[in-house]
């Protein structure tokens, strides 16, 4: 479905899952007995894909599950910490003030301000790891609606914006 809606997906026999990954899907399934199809995408090496084209993989995310036909239920997941600054001197840097006016346009479902985003300013404004908010994006446009903030927190201890919210009210 990737190619066809041009996208070039790459594909691995054993991807290593991190803390992104097994952290939320710990708590949503603790015995791990729900089928998932982890997404990796690009948000730590340069070129970092733009926002814009993160928000087209969501939009072709859903048309794919969408075109399944079934009434299987699926849930988009998307992890990633909001400012934080990783193996810099900035590290232990966060900026909640970013975080904040992110998490608004997340709960506006304000997709165009955030695919408006430039890539470098993001960098400066809410470090390398703040880079993550691409996840956000991508599943803010599966969705395509506004979403709901549960928490923000900035958690010291981890270097790093942290919040919980759903995405879409769908």
């Amino acid at each position: 479905f990737g190619i066809e809606a041009g996208f070039d997906l790459a594909w691995a026999v054993e991807p290593k899952l991190d803390h992104g990954f097994l952290c939320p899907l710990s708590l949503l399934t603790p015995e791990f007995n729900v089928p998932v199809v982890p997404i990796f995408q690009n948000s730590s090496t340069e070129p970092l894909p733009p926002f814009r084209r993160c928000a087209e993989l969501g939009t072709m995310l859903r048309a794919a599950v969408e075109a399944r036909g079934t009434d299987e239920r699926v849930v988009l997941l998307a992890g990633g910490g909001l400012s934080h600054w990783v193996a810099t001197p900035e590290m232990g840097d966060i900026n909640s003030e970013f975080d904040r006016w992110f998490l608004g346009r997340v709960e506006q479902g304000d997709l165009a301000a955030l695919v408006a985003l430039d890539v470098a300013d993001v960098g400066e404004r809410a470090g390398n790891g703040g880079q993550e908010i691409r996840n956000w994006i991508t599943a803010m446009a599966a969705g395509q609606g506004p979403g709901e903030l549960f928490c923000y927190e900035p958690v010291e201890q981890w270097a790093t914006g942290m919040a919980l919210a759903r995405l879409f009210a769908r």
